[in-house]
């Protein structure tokens, strides 16, 4: 009887891991896949030193300094950073989707080092480091950058393993600019104070941040794993030249623009994600 039993047991276990395996298929065209998991960011990023102008151009004159300067050494770089990604994917056919990624726009940081200085004798007292420990991160924005792909699939439908690479293009903006403390009081109590005073524009000086949106480029490559018929888990590596114009903008108590510092900031960015997918499609009405 026990050996019944086992050999039965045995029998049903086979049966029910040969249905679960035998579920699991490739995509097909009509198929819809939704994505969740984490993105890490990794931007390689560089930039040119930044580029002050001083406003109005009187200043210059008035201060026996160029009212606009370049400041050598000067550099920003966007530090790494984690979010939550949501992923959409249409399959047009058995190997071609469309796919669309979007989630928590990440918050990153941005660094900065070398010392902004006018030409000059007034360029050893009006300046601003950089660099300096307590002025970091420079400024912590939320960067959204939503990415539109055109992927290949390889492989067969009876696979379990699924390849794939795609093409795109990603828009990219920021929001929710937050200034170091610190930064900031240097920037007014430096360059605010003395140009608000050359200038006549009394009263307390504002610093602002700002960033310039960008169409870019979208590579990416990736392995999927069918588990089931809807449930699948998958990897992915993205590169995109993201680009943009970062300005730092110092104004008097009254608005006017006072002084704007701009650097070219390119991340190269580099986005892994770990991804956990759920494939359905809609048939009559019903979603299967």
């Amino acid at each position: 009887m026990k050996g019944f039993t086992l050999k039965r047991g045995a029998g049903m276990a086979l049966g029910i891991l040969g249905l679960a395996c035998g579920s699991a298929r490739a995509a097909q065209a009509g198929d819809n896949l939704v994505q969740v998991g984490w993105l890490h960011i990794f931007p390689e990023s560089s930039s040119v030193p930044l580029h002050t102008q001083l406003q109005p151009s009187l200043v210059g004159s008035l201060l026996g300094v160029q009212s606009s300067f370049d400041s050598p050494g000067t550099s920003a770089k966007v530090g790494q950073a984690d979010t939550f990604g949501l992923i959409t994917t249409r399959f047009l056919t058995d190997h071609f989707a469309v796919q669309l990624v979007t989630g928590i726009p990440a918050r990153v940081d941005i660094s900065g080092s070398g010392v902004v200085r006018p030409t000059g004798l007034l360029g050893q007292f009006l300046n601003v480091d950089l660099g300096a420990p307590q002025n970091n991160p420079l400024v912590s924005v939320q960067e959204w950058t939503p990415v539109g792909l055109l992927q290949y699939y390889f492989g067969r439908r009876t696979d379990k393993w699924h390849p794939y690479i795609g093409v795109g293009i990603s828009y990219a903006w920021f929001s929710g600019y937050s200034l170091n403390g610190d930064f900031q009081k240097s920037l007014e109590s430096n360059f605010g104070s003395v140009l608000s005073l050359a200038t006549g524009h009394f009263g307390a000086t504002h610093v602002t941040a700002s960033a310039s949106r960008s169409w870019n480029p979208v590579y990416n490559a990736g392995l999927s794993y069918d588990l089931s018929k809807h449930w699948s888990v998958a990897t992915s590596v993205t590169y995109s030249p993201l680009a943009s114009v970062a300005t730092i903008n110092v104004l008097a108590q009254d608005g006017t623009l006072l002084a704007n510092s701009k650097t070219r900031l390119s991340q190269n960015a580099l986005v892994t994600a770990l991804l956990v997918n759920y494939r359905f499609r809609f048939l009559s009405g019903t979603v299967r």
